[in-house]
């Protein structure tokens, strides 16, 4: 059965996590990259990581890079046709849409106030963020660059960037408050307890007792 130890830290993951930062990712599709970005989603204190992939593959995380990160964050594919729809749903929401760009325009990433509800828009390996969405964004930014390479490798870019966001939430104290409604925590920490105990049960899991520990938590 889950210790009420680990009960306790998922909880506490839960509350920390800061539901109103999201990450989309427009096209990323080689697995290795996306295992190190979903990693470092986790790390940086994310919940909800969507993306959309041309020709609507899924794809498959590395473990020895993602090290597992994936199974505690709530990831989504998106059809790739329904990408603009979505980032437009975001923006009705109150999201600010912030995209990775070389645009004369684009701001420094550290101009931008990460603490507002924000969907940060990464872009392939290749091409980076699609022009369709780039025109949808209110923000395009930029991280600088002194060499002679025009960017950063699409998980290094992330990494900069959600820490940048993480840096700020930090100073304003929004770890310390949850932003994850009730509902939801119990939810996800119910399935998390039912999927730790089936592997610790070898699928036999007491529904029951997992309620009222969460009922105690």
């Amino acid at each position: 059965m889950v210790s009420s130890r680990r009960v306790e830290r998922m909880v506490d993951y839960l509350r920390s996590r800061q539901a109103d930062l999201r990450l989309f990712l427009d096209d990323v599709h080689d697995p290795y990259n996306m295992s190190a970005i979903l990693r470092t989603a986790d790390a940086a204190g994310l919940f909800y990581v969507d993306y959309a992939r041309r020709g609507d593959f899924h794809v498959r995380i590395r473990k020895k890079v993602g090290q597992g990160s994936q199974r505690w964050l709530a990831v989504s594919q998106i059809p790739y046709d329904e990408r603009l729809a979505r980032l437009r749903r975001f923006g009705a929401q109150g999201y600010q849409i912030v995209a990775t760009s070389l645009a004369d325009d684009a701001k420094i990433y550290t101009d931008i106030d990460f603490t507002r509800p924000t969907v940060l828009v990464m872009g392939n390996e290749k091409e980076g963020v699609s022009d369709e969405v780039a025109r949808l964004a209110d923000w395009r930014i930029v991280i600088p660059m002194h060499g002679m390479a025009q960017s950063l490798n699409v998980s290094v870019a992330s990494a900069i960037i959600l820490y940048e966001a993480e840096r700020q939430r930090r100073a304003g104290g929004m770890f310390e408050r949850p932003s994850l409604d009730e509902e939801t925590i119990a939810r996800y920490l119910r399935e998390w307890m039912a999927r730790d105990a089936r592997a610790k049960s070898r699928g036999r899991v007491d529904v029951e007792i997992i309620n009222s520990m969460i009922k105690e938590s």
